[in-house]
């Protein structure tokens, strides 16, 4: 084989030689680039792990603020109903705005309430009194206090939430004054699976009695079914002060679905725990990271 390959060579024309070099070059470096392209798109970081993290559609907020320079929207829909009472509201909206690093600012312009409400007049009607109109503004911040380095997954993500809404809705539907209020949340990731939120709250809203002491808490596990498709379940609890004022109770499922890294809808199904029925609510909404 090598002594034919000498005479062959020996014997091939110039310009044979010319072209067989130059096919053979271009063969080379094909692959060359086609080893780099390899190598650049294993390099590469995966778009689907700075997927967007929401504080919708569940109670539970996240300790995670938004990324300095970007701006996340959220909002949705929501229907409950409390015995005869029937509540639609629209848009639930909230812009979460990063300023610095693990600093978000939030203004909060919630939604336009459709509730239909049991007359409660001395003389009752047949027809149920109606109010509709646009709730409170809101402003707040998130400041990321805690992030657990990579190597020590067990420690919790924790970061704090506060702020107080405007009297800027229509007055049977918003407050009269302000209603300010902060929270605790903290955040595990247990699995690759598997996230637990929990949120302990306090707030000094006011109502036609005065003001009073309000403590909220809630507790929420997250799932990833899939890449794209989650599901959580929790439980919260909202507890005025003092203990004559109605508190409640409520239990809360839904799921996500991420159309693009900075795209998600989501769903869900809560219901009241005690306390009048029937109680619950159903939801619907999305959040877009610009």
């Amino acid at each position: 084989m090598e002594r034919m390959a000498v005479r062959f060579a020996g014997a091939a024309p110039p310009r044979a030689a010319v072209a067989l070099a130059l096919l053979s070059l271009s063969c080379l470096f094909c692959l060359a680039r086609s080893l780099q392209a390899q190598s650049v798109e294993q390099d590469e970081p995966d778009p689907w792990a700075d997927a967007l993290i929401t504080d919708r559609p569940d109670f539970t907020e996240s300790p995670v603020s938004v990324a300095p320079g970007r701006v996340q929207l959220e909002g949705g829909y929501t229907f409950s109903r409390v015995e005869g009472e029937r509540s639609h509201t629209v848009g639930e909206l909230l812009a979460r705005i990063g300023a610095v690093d693990r600093l978000e600012f939030r203004l909060g312009i919630n939604s336009f309430v459709f509730r239909s409400e049991p007359d409660s007049g001395d003389v009752p009607s047949s027809q149920p009194r109606s109010v509709r109109g646009l709730e409170d503004l809101t402003l707040g911040l998130k400041v990321e206090v805690f992030r657990p380095p990579s190597s020590k997954p067990g420690l919790p993500h924790v970061g704090i939430l506060a702020g107080t809404s405007l009297p800027t809705g229509r007055s049977d539907v918003g407050a009269n004054g302000l209603q300010p209020g902060a929270l605790l949340s903290a955040g595990w990731n247990l699995a690759d699976w598997l996230a637990a939120g929990m949120n302990v709250g306090y707030a000094y809203p006011e109502d036609e009695d005065g003001r009073f002491d309000e403590l909220s808490g809630s507790v929420a596990l997250g799932f990833g079914l899939t890449q794209r498709l989650g599901a959580f379940a929790e439980w919260f609890g909202i507890y005025p002060l003092p203990s004559d004022r109605a508190g409640e109770n409520n239990a809360n499922a839904g799921i996500t679905y991420l159309l693009s890294p900075g795209f998600q809808l989501d769903a869900r199904l809560g219901i009241g725990i005690g306390g009048p029925r029937p109680n619950f609510f159903v939801g619907a909404g999305a959040a877009w990271r610009i």
